[in-house]
This record gives structure tokens, C-alpha cells and sequence, in this order.
């Protein structure tokens, strides 16, 4: 095998262990073998995440139209929802119970003076909040960030997805530094884009929530504006009736 200065090798035991590290310190639920093609894990990756937020976006939305709903006492409202990608269905929740048996513990909690009946509190423990959201993708995140860690400075994995197209020590440095920089491309890539996305889905659950609830105060309006129209006609009516009826 060749290896220049640019290519390293990782520790074979490393290496082996390297899924379960990942597993371990991460709850990914994603296997990171560095064995597995860059591109096999980079597009589980993305569906895995894009999945996760579609997924999120209906489900979430969804349980506050409900829950507006039930306080309409069923009453009928104007609130969209986002489409439902089947191919995503209940993917968020199952992901999220799949990193608990992992052994995570959501970072997701409310302040200490912060009453169970408060919006903070009910908020933060929505399994579709912006938090827990997005903790899940970062979970997600973070194995696939050290998984290209790893793919940067591992010569083993390089030799067995290129070693055929490699006939010098010259073309292993020059194919090597290639593949880094991709790497690196690919991990700045990746992070801009999930932060640029938990940033928007935090900003849609805020502003549906709002919009949601100003539409349930304006029906409500809306019934009581027509209960007093009620009764002015009521109070209307009588001195039209009864006009001069108590004059002597």
C-alpha cells in the first residue's frame, strides 16, 4: 500500500470500532463504517435529515391544528398544513427512540422556576419542538461529521474504494489530497446547511404556533361578534314594539 505524507492510516483496532464509537458518543442511529463509500453514507445522511424535518414540519403541525381543534370544540379553522411525504412517516420519532436506547438524554429542558403549565414548559417537551427537533439532527450530525473526520485521515478505506485507479506513489498523494479537500467541502457543506435549516424550522414552529392560536382567538371573536348582533336584535326589536305602550 502506498502512503504519502498526506494519507495516514488509523489504528486497525480504531477502525473496527469505530461504528459502535459512534454509536457511543453520538446515538447516531446511522452505520458509520469506514469501510462503507462516501457516497452511500453521504446520501443516507441527507435523506436520513431531510426525512426527519419533513417529517417534523407535518406531525408538528399537525398537533397544533389538533390542538387548536379541541379548543374550537371542533369548530372548523383555516390552517394548513404542510404535505405529508409518506416515504417519511413517523421517521423523527422513530429516529429519536432509536438514539434513546442509545442512550441519549434530551438537553431539552425547561428553566427550573418554569411551571408545568407554562407555554416554556409544554414547548419545550413537544417531541416536535425547534429543541428536540433539532437535537435530533445534530445527534444525526455529529456521527457524520467524525465519519468524514475519520475518511480524511484514513488511508485503508481510500486504497479499497481507489487502489485499482492508482499505479504510483505520486497519483495516491495527488487522488488522496483530492478526495480531503472533498471531504472538508462536504463537512462545511453539510453543517451550513443543517444550521441554516434547524434555524428556519425553528422560525416555522414559532411563526405556524402564533399564526395558529390568532386564528382560534379571531373564530372566537368571530362567534361572540355574532351572539351580540344577536342580542342587539333582540334589544332592537322591543322599542319597536312596545313604543309609547306605557304612556298614559
Amino acid at each position: 500500500m502506498w502512503g504519502g505524507n498526506v494519507s495516514a492510516e488509523l489504528d486497525k483496532t480504531f477502525r473496527e470500532e469505530f461504528p459502535q464509537l459512534m454509536q457511543d458518543l453520538c446515538y447516531s442511529t446511522i452505520d458509520y463504517s469506514l469501510d462503507r463509500p462516501f457516497e452511500e453514507v453521504q446520501e443516507e445522511y441527507h435523506q436520513t435529515v431531510n426525512c426527519i424535518f419533513d417529517d417534523a414540519l407535518y406531525q408538528g403541525s399537525k398537533k397544533v391544528a389538533d390542538t387548536i381543534q379541541k379548543e374550537l370544540s371542533g369548530k372548523k379553522t383555516q390552517l394548513q398544513k404542510p404535505p405529508q411525504n409518506n416515504e417519511c412517516r413517523s421517521l423523527a420519532s422513530q429516529v429519536r427512540q432509536q438514539q434513546e436506547a442509545r442512550g441519549l438524554r434530551t438537553q431539552c429542558v425547561p428553566s427550573k422556576n418554569s411551571p408545568q403549565s407554562s407555554s416554556e414548559f409544554q414547548t419545550v417537551k413537544d417531541a416536535y419542538s425547534s429543541c428536540r427537533v433539532g437535537e435530533t439532527v445534530l445527534v444525526e450530525w455529529c456521527g457524520y461529521q467524525k465519519y468524514l473526520w475519520g475518511k480524511i485521515r484514513d488511508d485503508a478505506s481510500f486504497s479499497q474504494e481507489f487502489g485499482d485507479q492508482i499505479s504510483t506513489p505520486r497519483e495516491w498523494n495527488v487522488l488522496f489530497a483530492q478526495q480531503k479537500n472533498i471531504y472538508e467541502h462536504e463537512m462545511e457543506k453539510a453543517r451550513r446547511g443543517l444550521l441554516d435549516t434547524i434555524l428556519f424550522y425553528q422560525k416555522y414552529e414559532q411563526a405556524y404556533r402564533t399564526h395558529a392560536w390568532l386564528r382560534a382567538i379571531y373564530t372566537k371573536l368571530q362567534e361572540n361578534k355574532e351572539l351580540l348582533q344577536d342580542l342587539r336584535s333582540v334589544f332592537d326589536l322591543y322599542p319597536e314594539k312596545f313604543i309609547n305602550a306605557a304612556s298614559p
